[in-house]
């Protein structure tokens, strides 16, 4: 038998509410993989909704492959990115739809994360984007994912707020579907890299 624990602490007009919650499993699952800097670009040539040319800064170290791009109004998630020089091509992503022309973004390759998550058994998950300095407030996304590529979640985070789904205690499951195998995930700090914490609490006792 395993166990999660959360606490909440509320004071609102002079009223303070302050609880530790535990839920029981059988068995955790933490992941705490570090997600790298991202890059800063700017949007050019767009072509369409979910077809872009980012102009990068020389010197940027970037190469072909799988990428988040972060701007003022969203993120395109999962994006093919091909480099060229100091241009990256975003296609194929998924999310909201790329800004128009001369937009700043941030761009940053996702990392994997192996994963063996049955959401449908979840009593208890959180999740946070964590960096040395717990002021900052840069956003990052995590996508879950079964083992045919299909998407069972994708999450949004603000670095330093955990987010909580007590499952047990009545919260609506995000995470239900296939069995989720794999995760990618990536953040818009051009500064720091982070820590992404993902801790799920799961019971499969019939």
């Amino acid at each position: 038998m395993a166990s999660g624990t959360y606490t909440v602490n509320a004071t609102i007009g002079g009223i303070t509410i302050s609880e530790i919650v535990t839920r029981e499993g059988d068995h955790p699952n933490p992941y705490e993989p570090t997600l790298p800097v991202a890059s800063s670009g700017t949007i050019t040539n767009r072509t369409n909704n979910t077809l872009t040319d980012v102009t990068l800064a020389g010197g940027h170290g970037l190469t072909n492959g799988t990428y988040d791009c972060f701007f003022s109004t969203g993120v395109q998630y999962g994006c093919t990115g091909n480099i060229t020089g100091n241009t990256l091509t975003l296609n194929a992503g998924a999310g909201d739809n790329f800004p128009v022309n001369t937009t700043a973004c941030q761009v940053s390759k996702v990392t994997a994360i192996n994963t063996a998550i049955d959401g449908d058994e979840i009593e208890l998950i959180a999740i946070e984007l964590k960096t040395q300095n717990t002021t900052k407030t840069k956003v990052g996304h995590v996508k879950f994912m079964d083992a045919a590529n299909n998407t069972v979640a994708e999450i949004d985070l603000v670095e330093n707020t955990p987010r909580i789904w007590d499952i047990a205690g009545g919260a609506a499951n995000a995470f239900t579907g296939e069995k989720i195998t794999h995760a990618e995930a990536a953040m818009n700090d051009t500064a720091l890299t982070a820590t992404l914490y993902i801790a799920s609490l799961e019971d499969s006792t019939p």
